[in-house]
């Protein structure tokens, strides 16, 4: 119906663009639809009815329609993960052009490049700076590891890891500056730290959780001949003698440390009980000034997440998805932690009459605020 709704009627039972120009169709995830019993699929089968006799049938009155002047570009990712092979009867029709992945000797040299031109820069100490290769590699190895490792569920359909969540680890390491490395054991910590921001918030269990924190305990130990457990030995209060769930929520950065800094730059928090209290206090400014107070309890979790979603907001391109049961204050540490980056929230509700044109009067909406009043959203 899609299709058929873009083209005009040439004469009787054929039909096509407008004369004299060409319609190209466009179908992403093409190998999305799911096999049935006997291997086949609905959807492709009915694509490659135009391919083999030039058109479909009408459901309305089960007539031939005879479609011209159409050209198809299709989409696809490897098998796996969701996505189905495609019968060859209608991969025959196409040209195929496979996109490769990156060598691990690419992706080494574009983000090594990007990583010395900003400790370079920033004029960072040369132990700091000499590491970078060794970051780098570490980095490659377990987005490697997790890609191939993690894959996505039905309950775990997020699990799905790219290039940009590669790139993501290294721009969060851009946010830093020189004044706060004292020891080269401070680059690893901030390392460590988007590791756990860009992979390990996003995983659902436990057992993925211990994975992916023994995957790190491997590479700290082989690429910079550190133990883990050492690193994190000041962040132990749980007197484990080990790296766990619990000590790594100790290790969190902000750029909202010191209230009162002109210039807002992304440091370790070393007090967590005082960034508690200075939580507190933003909270009691934005109270003042909204016209919607928020009667809220800042407990570690919440300070946590205000500070996960705060490092999100800084970023160029930084979206976050929050997932949680109703009522959990989703929307609560948002409108804090954009107080924190001085950005307007913006909030779309949703309700049973809510339809395509407030959709698009909402977006209008959006577009005003950040574009035409240049204020960030």
């Amino acid at each position: 119906d899609i299709i058929d709704s873009k083209l005009d009627k040439r004469k009787k039972g054929v039909f096509g663009p407008p004369i004299g120009k060409r319609a190209v169709i466009f179908v992403d995830d093409l190998n999305m639809p799911m096999l049935q019993t006997y291997g086949d699929q609905p959807p492709i089968e009915l694509l490659r009815q135009w391919m083999d006799h030039g058109g479909w049938y009408d459901l309305k009155d089960c007539s031939f329609r005879e479609l011209v002047d159409l050209q198809f570009v299709a989409a696809m990712g490897p098998p796996g993960g969701g996505r189905n092979p495609v019968t060859p009867r209608y991969i025959r029709h196409f040209n195929l052009l496979w996109c490769t992945d990156y060598s691990a000797s690419s992706l080494e040299r574009i983000f090594k490049t990007i990583f010395d031109w900003h400790f370079n820069k920033d004029r960072f100490d040369g132990s700091v700076c000499s590491l970078g290769g060794g970051v780098i590699t570490a980095t490659i190895k377990i987005f490697n590891n997790i890609a191939a490792e993690l894959l996505p569920t039905p309950s775990k359909s997020h699990y799905t890891f790219n290039l940009r969540d590669f790139a993501r680890v290294v721009q969060g390491m851009l946010l830093s500056n020189a004044a706060d490395f004292e020891k080269t054991s401070d680059l690893m910590l901030i390392w460590s730290h988007e590791l756990l921001r860009v992979f390990y918030d996003r995983l659902v269990t436990d057992d993925d959780r211990s994975w992916f924190l023994d995957q790190m305990k491997v590479l700290t130990q082989t690429h910079f001949n550190m133990d883990m457990d050492v690193l994190f030995k000041e962040f132990d209060f749980n007197s484990s003698g080990g790296v766990d769930d619990d000590d790594v929520r100790y290790l969190l950065y902000s750029s909202y440390t010191d209230p009162k800094a002109a210039k807002k730059t992304y440091k370790r928090v070393r007090d967590v009980p005082a960034m508690q209290k200075l939580m507190v206090t933003y909270l009691d400014d934005y109270n003042q000034i909204s016209s919607k107070p928020m009667k809220l309890v800042l407990f570690l979790f919440a300070v946590e997440h205000i500070c996960k979603i705060a490092r999100v907001l800084q970023m160029p391109r930084g979206n976050a998805l929050l997932a949680g049961v109703g009522g959990s204050g989703r929307q609560s540490v948002t409108r804090l932690a954009a107080h924190l980056a001085e950005m307007e929230v913006f909030s779309i509700e949703v309700s049973k009459s809510y339809s395509l044109v407030d959709w698009r009067e909402d977006l209008k909406t959006v577009l005003r605020l950040a574009g035409a009043q240049g204020k960030a959203t």
